[in-house]
């Protein structure tokens, strides 16, 4: 769809550009018309492909950040919510989209995060992480109230975050020639078979070992190969 040259505009929307039902839906919240161009005229549209957009919010008094959330603004003044990160350090409201249009930055109280597990303190330094990580369906507890934020994690456990990550895509290749391929757990199954596709995931003298301690290189390995498979796509 690109020309020779493309340029991304993130702009306040005009209140004379909102007819009234959208003035109505978004009342005070800031509007943001993005938008892409290039020499063939918009991009509106990534054709399955995806763009991470920040866009600037305060936290007013009493707010929690789970609460904030970015809303897509129809023509017709529907809206439809965003998964939607706060990022309390650059105060910006941090989301994922396959199509630039209007925007909206706003706060639903019903949003907000309660916190599950008895073992994650709200003063503990890795309180957001495990809050990113359980709204979006990347990680869970244990059942049973517990977290385990000490615990260490499997090879499997790593690879079916990062495929959940991806949007649990069905993979390409069904089989997995690995002497060891019986001990996959059943819920890490189909997303080892992607990983193993992908080519995130190679093994070693013909062994798997799903069950493993993932060592902090190979989740360094696995995380580049995930990237440069992104890249190709």
């Amino acid at each position: 769809q690109v020309g020779s040259q493309i340029t991304l505009t993130v702009t306040p929307a005009k209140p004379a550009a909102l007819n009234s039902r959208q003035k109505k839906v978004v009342g005070d919240s800031p509007v943001f018309d993005l938008t892409l161009r290039s020499s063939s005229g918009a991009i509106t549209d990534f054709r399955g492909g995806c763009v991470t957009v920040s866009l600037p919010y305060t936290l007013a008094a009493g707010q929690d950040p789970s609460g904030v959330v970015v809303y897509y603004l129809d023509s017709t003044g529907n809206i439809t919510p965003c998964a939607t990160v706060y990022d309390a350090g650059r105060k910006s409201a941090v989301f994922t989209t396959g199509h630039l249009s209007l925007y909206f930055v706003g706060y639903d109280p019903a949003a907000v995060w309660t916190d599950p597990y008895t073992d994650v303190a709200k003063d503990a330094w890795y309180y957001d992480a495990v809050r990113y990580v359980s709204e979006n369906g990347l990680m869970g507890g244990y059942g049973n109230g517990l977290f385990g934020p000490d615990d260490s994690i499997t090879r499997e456990q790593f690879v079916v975050m990062l495929w959940r990550y991806a949007g649990c895509p069905a993979a390409a290749d069904k089989e997995l020639y690995f002497t060891d391929a019986d001990k996959i757990s059943g819920y890490a199954l189909e997303a080892l078979r992607w990983a193993v596709a992908c080519g995130i995931v190679n093994g070693y003298e013909g062994r798997l070992d799903p069950r493993g301690l993932v060592a902090r290189v190979q989740a360094a390995q696995m995380l580049k190969n995930y990237l440069d498979q992104q890249e190709t796509v």
